[in-house]
Formats: C-alpha cells, sequence, structure tokens
C-alpha cells in the first residue's frame, strides 16, 4: 500500500474549479471588449455616412445651381432632397445674397442615416469668382 502526502490530497478539483473560473472571466472580459468595440465602430461608420451624405447634399445643391446659372444668368434661393434606400437621405438649401449687400451666397447640406446619425455642411459660395470661401461642419 503506498502511502499519500497529506499536502497533495484532494488539491486537484479546487485547481480545477479556480482555473474555469478564472478562464470564465476571462472570456467574458474579452467578450465585452469585443462587444464594445463593434458598437464604437458602428457609430463611427454611421458619423461617416452622414457626413458624406452631406458633403453629398452641398455637391448636389452646387449641382442645381450651375444648372440654373447657365439657364437663368441669376439664381434666386432654392431647396431640394433626396434620398438613396437603406442608407439614408439628405437635404440641401441655398441662400441666395441680398441685392447690393453680400456678394456670398450660402449652400446648406444635412446629412442623416436610417439610424439617425446626422450631419450639417454649410458652405459659402462667392459669386463673382464661384468659390467656396467658407466650410464650415457640424455633427
Amino acid at each position: 500500500m503506498k502511502f499519500r502526502s497529506l499536502k497533495k490530497r484532494g488539491a486537484a478539483l479546487p485547481l480545477a474549479i479556480f482555473l474555469g473560473i478564472l478562464l470564465v472571466s476571462l472570456s467574458a472580459v474579452i467578450l465585452t471588449t469585443v462587444n464594445n468595440e463593434i458598437k464604437i465602430n458602428k457609430a463611427s461608420q454611421e458619423r461617416i455616412i452622414a457626413k458624406n451624405l452631406a458633403e453629398g447634399a452641398v455637391e448636389h445643391g452646387l449641382y442645381e445651381y450651375n444648372t440654373m446659372l447657365i439657364k437663368d444668368k441669376e439664381v434666386k434661393s432654392f431647396k431640394g432632397s433626396s434620398s438613396i434606400k437603406q442608407i439614408g437621405s439628405y437635404s440641401y438649401s441655398y441662400k441666395a445674397p441680398v441685392k447690393g449687400e453680400e456678394k456670398t451666397g450660402v449652400f446648406i447640406g444635412e446629412g442623416s442615416t436610417r439610424r439617425g446619425s446626422k450631419y450639417k455642411i454649410i458652405a459659402s459660395l462667392e459669386i463673382e469668382s464661384g468659390k467656396i470661401i467658407q466650410w464650415k461642419e457640424e455633427k
């Protein structure tokens, strides 16, 4: 008959339980971290999409402005909107300068995603040169 050491007797079960708890805890921490990273990534993508929609709105407004300028030689204030299926929508507007006062018109482009993220761009256009002289972005 072999004699077992009293110090090693029954040590396997508590050690296995301790390692199991440690492994489950570590897995929970990793799962939570990955889940948070996914949420942050989705929110970042939504902001980027909203910004791109707002930039597209300003570009659409500039296109409309140039089209009206070719036809009418003078452009008055206008606005419009559009949407892209399963992505979001955008709206644009142009405020013509008051005659005799300012020589800049203002374009406003707003983009919003289907999940509710919004972005706004305000661009000022110098009428005589046709250059954008100010570009302001708002979340």
